[in-house]
């Protein structure tokens, strides 16, 4: 019998030693749990804007025989392509105005660092909605051509916007 006996007490004191390094090590997961602190910083850190620069020097819309046109596109001529592309995508066209066209060129040039430049107007046409949606965004100069084309995010767009806005993104 005192031999079963000591059997049992190591028995014992070896399930006692597991449960009481289980315990430890739960409370330890526990402990790094509420612990918010990361071991490492894995913050990006970005010290270039992350937004496309406008797009320019570039044929910006293909003629009706599938052609580059590289000539001077009006503000009549881009908004009608953007409105012929809105019939075939759905989507909206929507023109800058009021001083938010100039703006929303200087905050996206601040933003891309790059020089501003002046501009007659602004047209995008907006397929989608909130962060899915893709802006089609065309810039005319201030002889009043067309002189860049770039595709947004709708985040992108939004953020520009807001900023242009004097609002905070």
């Amino acid at each position: 019998m005192a031999k079963h006996l000591g059997k049992a007490i190591t028995g014992a004191a070896a399930v006692g030693l597991v449960v009481a390094s289980a315990a430890m090590a739960l409370a330890s997961i526990e402990r790094n749990a509420i612990d918010n602190s990361p071991a490492i910083d894995i913050t990006p850190q970005f010290s270039e804007a992350l937004l496309p620069s406008p797009t320019a020097g570039e044929a910006l819309f293909v003629d009706v025989s599938g052609g580059s046109f590289t000539g001077c596109l009006t503000d009549g001529d881009v908004v009608r392509r953007l409105n012929q592309e809105q019939q075939k995508v759905g989507g909206e066209t929507v023109t800058l105005i009021d001083g938010l066209d100039q703006a929303f060129a200087d905050e996206w040039r601040r933003e891309a660092a790059m020089e501003t430049v002046t501009v007659s107007a602004v047209f995008a046409h907006v397929i989608g909605n909130g962060s899915d949606a893709i802006v089609d965004v065309v810039e005319l100069d201030e002889t009043g051509c067309a002189m860049s084309r770039t595709l947004l995010s709708g985040d992108d767009w939004d953020y520009l916007l807001s900023r242009a806005a004097g609002r905070e993104a």
